[in-house]
């Protein structure tokens, strides 16, 4: 279920991430998150495309002198060319390195336009941007690292072996500057799949919230507290337990030695007066929306024993009435 995926443990892991998300149903108003595996090869390829369309309109008149306009023409096809196949082949079944074998591919594309049109002075070193940038939002640290790493390799081998005359300060400026653009790529993706998690697990738990409320109304006339809860805590994926404040209350305590934002003790108010609260303990922090839909099952608790201690009141009024007739 997805209620279940979605409960257990706090989702750490990219790729852990797009497995929970990538099995919600495509038709929901907030669709499953696309597997990277199949969406950084069309963002690398569309970028291509774009980087050789900007390239052929304006790297006419910054073509290096050693070099002639049939060498930047072969290198567009072949830049064009690798964007047609990464558009057109199926990534779905292989593994992250793949990846960043792409990016790797998009990179040296890069670097050979660069020393086509000038080396340091090209303009075209901007387009390392938009590459880091996919690459933080698609890959973990570590593959991101290297992604960074084979840019910051490429640049010292182009600006040490194949221009060794040209000077090192643009590439210590706009090296750094990539190193950010990759890392606040990658923080942007991670908070964006966060807040989609927690969207979609708070529209789970308050479909949940409103079973349980149902179940409590059609089965709760005759339930006893305990059970009242243990309905409260499948709805959040929780222990739950009454926890007594009056002498007469009964129910068994819940003992795991943590406390923190994974636990919640809420009031059971019926017929204005508290009987007690239900205490729910599980392995994962509770949000602001499920506070409040846990708060919404203990009122409907607390209903349920009013509406229960109502009906032994009526129905002991019904056998007096019975037995002084």
């Amino acid at each position: 279920m997805i209620a279940r995926d979605l409960a257990v443990g706090a989702p750490v892991a990219g790729g852990e991430l797009h497995r929970v998300l990538r099995g919600l149903d495509a038709q929901a108003d907030i669709p499953p998150i696309a597997d990277g595996r199949e969406s950084l090869p069309r963002a690398i390829a569309a970028l291509a495309m774009f980087s050789v369309v900007v390239a052929a309109l304006t790297a006419g008149p910054v073509i290096g002198a050693t070099f002639a306009p049939r060498d930047l023409v072969l290198l567009l096809a072949l830049h064009l060319g690798t964007a047609a196949v990464i558009w057109r082949v199926r990534w779905l079944s292989v593994s992250e390195p793949w990846l960043l074998a792409i990016i790797g591919l998009q990179v040296v594309l890069v670097a050979c336009l660069i020393t086509l049109t000038g080396g340091p002075a090209s303009p075209y070193l901007a387009f390392y941007a938009p590459v880091i940038a996919i690459a933080g939002w698609y890959l973990r640290p570590t593959p991101l690292a290297l992604a960074f790493a084979l840019i910051a390799s490429t640049e010292l081998w182009r600006a040490l072996v194949v221009d060794p005359g040209a000077s090192l300060e643009p590439m210590l400026v706009s090296l750094p500057v990539y190193g950010l653009v990759g890392w606040l790529a990658w923080l942007a993706s991670r908070w964006s799949i966060t807040a989609a998690i927690g969207s979609r697990r708070d529209q789970v738990r308050a479909a949940a919230t409103l079973h349980a409320v149902r179940a409590m109304a059609a089965r709760g006339g005759d339930e006893p507290a305990e059970v009242l809860a243990a309905i409260a805590g499948r709805a959040m994926a929780a222990a739950a337990w009454l926890i007594p404040d009056a002498p007469h209350a009964s129910g068994d305590g819940h003992a795991c030695g943590s406390q923190g934002r994974d636990h919640a003790a809420l009031p059971v108010v019926a017929r204005g007066r508290s009987v007690g609260a239900i205490g729910f303990c599980r392995t994962q922090p509770f949000s602001t929306s499920e506070l409040r839909l846990a708060a919404i099952l203990t009122h409907a608790i607390g209903q349920t024993l009013e509406i229960q201690a109502l009906a032994k009141r009526c129905g002991a009024e019904e056998g007096a009435e019975a037995g002084a007739s």
